[in-house]
């Protein structure tokens, strides 16, 4: 399903009501370039809650700008554990590393520690698959 956007980013009021997750590049919407304004990013948060819906945050190019500093990121301001934030070093470092990273609300912990080895699998395979190193707040 496709949603609209405007000049203040996703039109929140545009999804479905049987839409259970929302993929989203807040940021610098691709390919408008838009950034998601703080009342539209409330917005989404607020319908994310109501609908029992979680929110993906692409953030591929966050701390690129122009003028000022970068954008907070949509998870920064879920207080309700709804947003999966997505970002990679591709940009940063250089674009043929491919290392990209996953930050989880704590009810998603479990289902993205990574995979689980295959024991028929060959050597090549495991190669490409993905790395996860789990990294928890201080206590």
């Amino acid at each position: 399903m496709l949603i609209p956007v405007d000049r203040d980013g996703l039109v929140v009021d545009a999804i479905g009501r049987d839409v259970r997750a929302v993929y989203v590049t807040p940021s610098h919407q691709y390919p408008l370039g838009v950034t998601m304004t703080l009342a539209r990013r409330q917005s989404l948060l607020s319908w994310a809650e109501q609908h029992n819906a979680a929110i993906i945050e692409d953030d591929y190019d966050g701390e690129f700008r122009f003028g000022g500093r970068p954008v907070d990121a949509l998870q920064t301001l879920d207080n309700s554990g709804r947003v999966v934030y997505v970002g990679s070093f591709s940009k940063v470092l250089l674009p043929t590393l491919r290392l990209g990273f996953i930050i989880t609300p704590p009810s998603l912990s479990r289902a993205v520690e990574g995979p689980r080895p295959n024991r028929g699998a060959s050597n090549k395979r495991r190669r490409r698959g993905a790395r996860v190193a789990r990294i928890r707040p201080p206590r």
